[in-house]
């Protein structure tokens, strides 16, 4: 097998004293003010994140100015404070959903920088397991059709047993028929004969082209055969590049698994989440239009935005209700106005019963979740909750890595090299 020459990336010179952990960080999160606040990737998902800010800051600011104006003076202020309050808060639960850390788990060689991996994440040793695991796996389809082409072979044998057999028989009553001098039984054993041992002949050109189609089968078997080995070798390699040793990559009594891209066994209810490119501590989705992941730090500010959004989105259906029925009942000389706005009211309340309706089936399923204690992965997943790792709804948990931390230009480099020579798996 050729070899792999793996190019090396060095983005950091070293004539720097030193780098930000955040410049060379290894997954895709974004890093805003020298590191004190991250979002999610980039990429398609920029347009999906200000599609949500433009539809929320949109929608308001001309429905306060229209709608609410005139909702304050016939119904008093309630309605429009409602709606102002459930905006900001819309907003500052965005904020904080967006740019705050869901509960990044960093892999190894960050860990690694100020000392060792803590113990646990380290994973269990089970030497040679993966690769036994991966190769039966492989080897079950060639294994069966072996045994076919074996089969095939024998049943060939024994139809030639057969004709054999009848031969032997068809022989001992020509000898008898010699004795009796019978010429028409031996005319007649003899064109048997004849016609057995044609049929012999025949029997022996399909086996002789059985035996074609059975080499060329075992050609491509060995064909296959060779490319599992490859496979193997590769996959060998590959998870030795990560893994010094072998580890048990099954799911373990308390629900840790280990990760290959991170290499830690990550605790119960973390997931390594694709598009971050990064482990997360109770991972309950990706959501792309708060360009981040929802965990165990962020999830109760998620939850506090879709409430709010539900509330605002409730706010402007009533609101545009109620102005539509103060312009029925008001007076000829308000029509002109009436005829100005009925477009814009008509289209905010198509938008606001839209939301209305997403926002709250989504807020009634996490709080269904909530009461099952499960995160959205886990009932996709149809997967038992493991207790132990929870979502702490009063005091936010500590960060596991210091954006902001001094390393030097040496580690900087690797870390960035990791990301760069990183392969999916």
């Amino acid at each position: 097998m050729e070899s792999v020459k793996i190019q090396k990336y060095e983005k950091f010179e070293e004539t720097r004293q030193t780098v930000r952990l955040y410049e060379a960080w290894p997954g895709n999160q974004r890093f805003f003010c020298k590191g004190k606040f991250m979002a999610g990737p980039g990429g398609g998902e920029i347009f999906a994140n200000l599609y949500t800010w433009v539809g929320i800051i949109g929608v308001t600011i001309p429905y306060m100015l229209v709608i609410g104006n005139g909702i304050w003076e016939r119904y008093g202020p309630l309605v429009p404070i409602v709606n102002i309050l459930s905006f900001t808060l819309s907003l500052i639960f965005l904020l904080l959903t967006q740019f705050t850390d869901p509960g990044i788990i960093p892999r190894k060689q960050v860990f690694e920088l100020d000392g060792e991996l803590p113990e646990q994440l380290q994973g269990q040793k089970l030497q040679n397991q993966n690769v036994q695991v991966y190769q039966q796996n492989n080897n079950n389809e060639n294994y069966n059709s072996v045994q076919t082409i074996e089969k095939k072979e024998q049943n060939i044998l024994q139809v030639d047993d057969k004709q054999q057999q009848k031969i032997e028989l068809q022989e001992k009553l020509l000898q008898q028929s010699q004795d009796d001098n019978n010429n028409n039984l031996k005319t007649e054993i003899s064109q048997n004969i004849d016609s057995n041992q044609e049929q012999i002949i025949s029997n022996n050109n399909i086996h002789q082209n059985e035996n074609n189609n059975n080499t060329q089968q075992q050609q491509s078997l060995e064909q296959k055969q060779q490319q599992v080995n490859i496979n193997i070798q590769q996959f060998t390699k590959f998870n030795n590049k990560r893994n010094p040793e072998n580890y048990n990559l099954n799911r373990l009594e308390n629900g840790s698994t280990y990760c290959l891209t991170c290499q830690i066994q990550r605790p119960s209810r973390a997931a390594h989440c694709s598009y971050c490119n990064s482990c997360i501590e109770v991972h309950d989705h990706h959501c792309p239009f708060v360009n981040n992941c929802v965990g165990k730090r962020n999830y109760r500010y998620f939850i506090g935005f879709v409430s709010s959004l539900s509330i605002s989105s409730f706010g402007y259906t009533l609101g545009g209700a109620l102005y539509v029925f103060s312009q029925t009942n008001g007076d000829d000389n308000e029509n002109n106005t009436e005829d100005k706005t009925s477009f814009f009211i008509v289209l905010i309340a198509i938008i606001g019963i839209m939301l209305c309706t997403v926002l709250l089936g989504f807020l009634g399923f996490h709080i269904y979740l909530r009461i099952k204690g499960k995160t959205t992965r886990e009932q996709l997943k149809n997967r038992q909750v493991i207790s132990g790792n929870n979502i702490n709804w009063i005091k936010l948990d500590p960060t596991l890595f210091n954006p902001q931390q001094n390393i030097t230009p040496q580690q900087a480099n690797m870390l960035y090299n990791l990301r760069m020579t990183e392969e999916p798996f």
